[in-house]
């Protein structure tokens, strides 16, 4: 989404455009049914669906497909919660179909029996050629994006529109690992002016952070904490540092039932003092902002620009207590001091989790770069044959 471009609908190809259109049409989503229905069912995925070397090491494993699901924060014993689904599905039964585990460990979506296990197949001819129809404009590229996906990824009772969005890069990234038959990212990122450096290293190795919920004896450390005031600017550095040479693979961080609500409030911000109410971004909110940059005619998404201050306000829900719509929000991202802003973006960013993917390089020069990874296919390089 980020950098400057023409206006999306004008960029956008007619199959791209198509791809929309279809995109934004109401999603059938799952009926619930009667206790004693015969849709309540235990779903295991093929054997055999593994691609050699796919995945990180928090990927589900063969049996964990089930759609009867107990509530992790309920007491021993306690009888498992039933989530509806309908048996009549194509993805559940491609014999390509694999599960994958989001990140969040389902911790989020309580009022669908705290389902994680989804399950994705990879794209067909069909639907290489719509991904291929997309053009250049990135925001055209992430809608065409999250239609093929619709088609090829069930999330069981989750509804597509409420995946929260961390989970949803997640799922990308495996998803696209999948399509391309390889977990090894190759990418080329240049620093400033220096020639560009070749990185390639196994998905494996991209910073993960899971969650689940804490059990009896353990102590949450989710969201992870941050420097005090008495840290100071040198300090800080040294631990991100530190942080940074660590980070490999997956993290595990642990919450609190309270947590798992999906809304928090900061702390007194900068300069204002400042409370604001505030929710995890969800797919809706791409669709949201896919029209509002089609109406502005700009997808950059770097601070300062009205679709980056309109992803925020999207996630406000009160300032100081006080509910606020989505024009008061809007009003408020744009007029607050920067240090105040700084204040909300930092508080928000901690509550992520997921695929770090702004990793970190180190240049020919010695010194040390964040390169944000393309949410599509490029990324990956295929294996050798015979490899």
């Amino acid at each position: 989404m980020a950098g400057e471009a023409d206006t999306p609908k004008d960029r956008a190809t007619p199959i791209a455009a198509k791809a929309l259109r279809a995109m934004k049409q109401p999603q059938p989503q799952a009926q619930a049914a009667p206790p004693d229905s015969s849709t309540n069912v235990t779903w295991t995925p093929p054997p055999g669906t593994q691609v050699e070397g796919a995945g990180p090491p928090h990927l589900a494993d063969a049996n964990a497909g089930a759609f009867n699901l107990p509530d992790p924060t309920a007491p021993p014993g306690a009888p498992t919660q039933a989530v509806n689904m309908p048996t009549a599905n194509p993805i559940m039964h491609d014999p390509l179909a694999r599960p994958y585990d989001l990140p969040s460990g389902g911790v989020f979506y309580g009022k669908y029996g705290y389902h994680k296990t989804v399950t994705m197949v990879p794209t067909r001819g069909e639907q290489e050629n719509v991904i291929a129809g997309a053009g250049e404009d990135p925001q055209s590229q992430l809608a065409v994006l999250r239609g093929v996906m619709q088609q090829c990824v069930d999330l069981g009772p989750i509804p597509y529109d409420e995946l929260v969005l961390y989970d949803w890069t997640a799922l990308v990234i495996n998803w696209l690992a999948y399509c391309n038959g390889t977990d090894i990212i190759g990418i080329r990122p240049q620093h400033g002016k220096c020639r560009p450096i070749t990185v390639t290293f196994s998905m494996s190795e991209l910073p993960c952070k899971v969650l689940r919920f804490a059990q009896a004896g353990e102590v949450a450390n989710w969201p992870p904490a941050v420097p005090g005031e008495e840290v100071d600017d040198i300090e800080a550095i040294i631990m991100e540092m530190e942080r940074e040479e660590g980070a490999k693979g997956v993290e595990e961080f642990l919450l609190t039932r309270d947590d798992s609500e999906g809304r928090f409030v900061t702390g007194p911000l900068p300069l204002t003092g400042e409370r604001v109410t505030w929710r995890l971004p969800v797919v809706a909110d791409m669709v949201t902002a896919d029209d509002f940059a089609s109406r502005i005619g700009s997808t950059d998404t770097s601070k300062g620009k009205p679709l980056h201050t309109f992803l925020l306000a999207l996630q406000i829900l009160a300032i100081d207590g006080r509910p606020v719509g989505r024009l008061e929000a809007m009003r408020w991202a744009s007029r607050a001091a920067t240090p105040t802003l700084d204040g909300f973006r930092e508080h928000t960013s901690r509550r992520s989790w997921g695929y770090d993917t702004r990793p970190s390089f180190r240049c020919h020069c010695g010194a040390q770069f964040r390169v944000r990874l393309p949410l599509d296919g490029a990324m990956f390089r295929r294996r050798p044959s015979g490899s």
